[in-house]
């Protein structure tokens, strides 16, 4: 029973390294097809816990062992499928920023600020310039995007 909660808690080492830090993200090639990291994770934790649940279940060796064999199998089917829908959706468009309205949260003018927009999801300040110096709390709009610094004027 020891062996299978070792596997079940490396595999949740690897499950966790490839969610959290995305080192494992990538995917290790078997044949034609390849696994991403968290389907080697959670592919050995049910392994580990389905042997290790098999063997306090009085199973004999054989039958833990096939049990979590083909648990580990379903589950890291079932994972690989999620993964490989999750990889296939694009990445939403970002909104056009241009003509949104926000507030200086430092000075601005033409050596630079910062504004803050007033759109839902937006929870970062913004490097921003804008012709005239404005003061901290001036309503603003965007004029025009130039990389990743907004030209604004007083609203």
């Amino acid at each position: 029973m020891i062996t299978y909660l070792v596997v079940a808690g490396v595999g949740l080492v690897v499950l966790l390294a490839s969610l959290v830090v995305g080192v494992l993200a990538g995917e290790i090639r078997i044949g034609g097809h390849g696994l991403s990291g968290p389907a080697i994770g959670d592919a050995a934790v049910v392994f580990g816990l389905v042997g290790a649940l098999a063997v306090a279940n009085d199973l004999s060796t054989v039958q833990a062992a096939v049990s979590a064999t083909v648990g580990a199998l379903l589950a890291a089917a079932l994972t690989q499928r999620a993964v490989n829908r999750l990889a296939g959706r694009p990445d939403p468009a970002p909104l056009p920023l241009t003509g949104a309205v926000g507030v200086v949260t430092a000075p601005t003018g033409p050596d630079g600020g910062e504004v803050a927009l007033d759109r839902a999801h937006e929870h970062r300040l913004r490097l921003a310039w804008s012709d005239e110096v404005l003061p901290t709390g001036t309503r603003v709009v965007v004029v025009s995007v130039t990389g990743n610094r907004l030209y604004v004027a007083r609203l």
